[in-house]
């Protein structure tokens, strides 16, 4: 599925949740720009939620810290939508969720392997 292709899709299914004629895909992604970015509001969490997309929250054991390094990361690498507070990361890629448990759950590890893949790209 091409990113526009799952906007259009999450977009509509938010406009049918009562009270939610007026969202607008900004509304349902934190960072999107020109037709790209992954992560995802909490209305967006709860519209993929709803829709019926596989998922994983990890609970994070330290507050974590947010960056704009980390957000890029994350939007570069990740092939499919996530939520990242500081306290849980909810990812709903078979892919994405897989290394980041061969990573150990850890996101320290699994951003610097990031790191590594985008260099070599």
């Amino acid at each position: 599925m091409t990113t526009i292709n799952l906007y259009n899709q999450v977009l509509a299914h938010a406009k049918t949740l009562p009270d939610h004629a007026w969202v607008d895909t900004r509304h349902l992604f934190k960072n999107y720009r020109n037709g790209k970015g992954l992560s995802l509001t909490r209305l967006g969490l709860r519209v993929l939620q709803d829709m019926g997309f596989e998922f994983e929250i990890f609970k994070f054991e330290n507050e974590v810290k947010f960056t704009a390094k980390l957000r890029i990361l994350l939007d570069r690498y990740n092939k499919y939508p996530y939520y990242i507070s500081r306290n849980e990361l909810v990812l709903f890629g078979n892919e994405d969720r897989i290394m980041f448990k061969l990573y150990g759950k850890d996101l320290e590890s699994w951003v610097e392997h990031m790191e590594e893949n985008i260099k070599k790209d």
